[in-house]
């Protein structure tokens, strides 16, 4: 019974070392927004599964879509202490309407049987730019607004486009660099096909298994966009000197819409609309390696752990251990 007690005890104590307690909030809410401005209000939990959502009207303000949900989890281990943590990001659109000064009151979920509220805040609605007028600039092109995609508009370069992403821009020989390719879009994307692959001249690469998806809301330069990983790699410079990671070009059909009229009402008939795309390119500065080398040195660069352990702590002579590195 005293055993089992102290086991139960010891997975307790993981348990706690393992998940933080439950938080829920609103994440930097817009102060001011002006009539006709979409805006975006993101509630975050943290380290729950919550159930139950609520979030208060806004008044003055349409919502327009929402809740999109997007999570990530993390886990760390330092000094042989594990932690863990989970975020749950609901994120709702908005349509500033009326001007004024609006309280936002409290939003609230439930976890594990126990409600959890964020804090309120205000929004102040300021008068928009009056309608433009015929020839001047239209409204840019919103992932989540048809009306903005119909079939009158050009694709620009900052409609769709595809980025290549490096962890870090300087780096020695051999080390460690990760590469991720990212497509953003704010148009449906009915069929994808790569034409040139981006080139890695300079560089060994090894391939990290992804599963890319259309899914996920990201912010860029001040504009939302749906985006999808196309590719996730580790690569290691082979040399040094200023090494470039070449664009890559792309066949994308994307979607847009024509309004038809059909009499008493109008119908949105969706279109598609074949582009090319190239990817930016990314250069790193790889630093050659200090000299004399190190004997024995076989090229690797970077921080590493070293772990062993004896099984057993008592042997008599000449008997077998077993150690494990």
């Amino acid at each position: 019974m005293k055993r089992l007690t102290f086991v139960f005890l010891f997975m307790a104590i993981i348990a706690n070392a393992l998940f933080a307690s439950a938080s829920f909030g609103v994440v930097n809410p817009p102060g001011r927004v002006a009539v006709g401005q979409k805006f975006s209000i993101t509630y975050r939990l943290k380290n729950g599964d919550g159930t139950s959502l609520k979030v208060p009207q806004i008044n003055g303000c349409k919502l327009l879509y929402g809740p999109s949900t997007s999570t990530s989890q993390s886990y760390q281990i330092i000094n042989g202490s594990m932690s863990s943590s989970s975020t749950v990001d609901y994120t709702y659109i908005y349509r500033a309407e009326k001007e004024g000064s609006y309280n936002v009151g409290e939003a609230s979920i439930i976890v594990d049987g126990k409600k959890l509220t964020s804090k309120s805040f205000s929004i102040t609605v300021v008068p928009g730019n009056p309608t433009p007028q015929s020839g001047t600039s239209r409204p840019q092109v919103e992932y989540d607004d048809a009306s903005t995609q119909t079939v009158d508009r050009t694709v620009s370069a900052n409609d769709v486009f595809v980025r290549i992403i490096l962890s870090k821009p300087t780096a020695y020989e051999q080390e460690a660099i990760e590469c991720t390719m990212k497509l953003y879009t704010k148009y449906t994307i009915s069929s994808f096909l790569p034409t040139k692959m981006p080139s890695f001249d300079g560089f060994l690469i090894e391939e990290l298994n992804i599963q890319p998806s259309l899914n996920e809301v990201e912010t860029y330069n001040g504009q939302r966009y749906m985006t999808a990983l196309l590719k996730k790699c580790i690569i290691f410079p082979q040399k040094s000197g200023k090494l470039t990671i070449n664009s890559g070009n792309y066949d994308i059909n994307v979607v847009q819409y024509d309004n038809v009229n059909m009499g008493f009402f109008t119908v949105q008939s969706p279109q598609e609309r074949s582009i090319k795309v190239s990817s930016n390119s990314a250069s790193v500065n790889v630093l050659p390696l200090p000299s004399p080398q190190p004997d024995g040195f076989s090229g690797a660069v970077g921080k590493f752990s070293v772990e062993s352990r004896l099984i057993g702590n008592s042997f008599r002579t000449n008997d077998p251990s077993t150690l494990i590195y």
